[in-house]
């Protein structure tokens, strides 16, 4: 990745965070425990990652969710998706890997993709549960 690639990547992931602001947006994050366990910086860093998601959950407009290494195989296993839905436009869904991002428009795949939402979160534990394993994590950092 080139610096100019990085530079753009860490403003978008800053605009993203400031659209969070908007108390009238609403967010649902769902995370799978084993990426909130893996140690991708130091302790410190982690640490402050972590309670960074508590706050956050703490936040009217924001929940968190987190879906326990317990359940085994289960929808969100099959990639990350990110469901949009507007006022007073159409619903997408957008997806990313390693190549591309794609926001899908169609009614089938929008479909599909609240079907596997509904699913993931019947596996995910409710907001003060998600809360106490995320803060349990960050306390192992200490």
């Amino acid at each position: 990745m080139s610096k100019v690639e990085l530079t753009n990547l860490v403003a978008s992931r800053r605009a993203g965070q400031a659209v969070l602001g908007n108390r009238e947006l609403q967010f649902l994050a769902v995370i799978d425990e084993s990426a909130l366990r893996r140690p991708v910086a130091e302790s410190g860093v982690m640490r402050r990652q972590l309670r960074h998601l508590v706050d956050s959950g703490e936040r009217p407009n924001i929940t968190v969710r987190v879906v326990p290494l317990r359940v085994g195989q289960y929808a969100g296993q099959r990639g990350p998706f990110v469901c949009l839905d507007f006022a007073e436009e159409p619903s997408l869904v957008y997806i990313e890997n390693h190549h591309f991002g794609m926001f899908l428009d169609e009614k089938d795949d929008i479909a599909a993709y609240r079907l596997a939402l509904g699913n993931i979160l019947n596996q995910a534990l409710e907001p003060a549960e998600s809360a106490e394993l995320i803060t349990n994590l960050a306390g192992e950092h200490e």
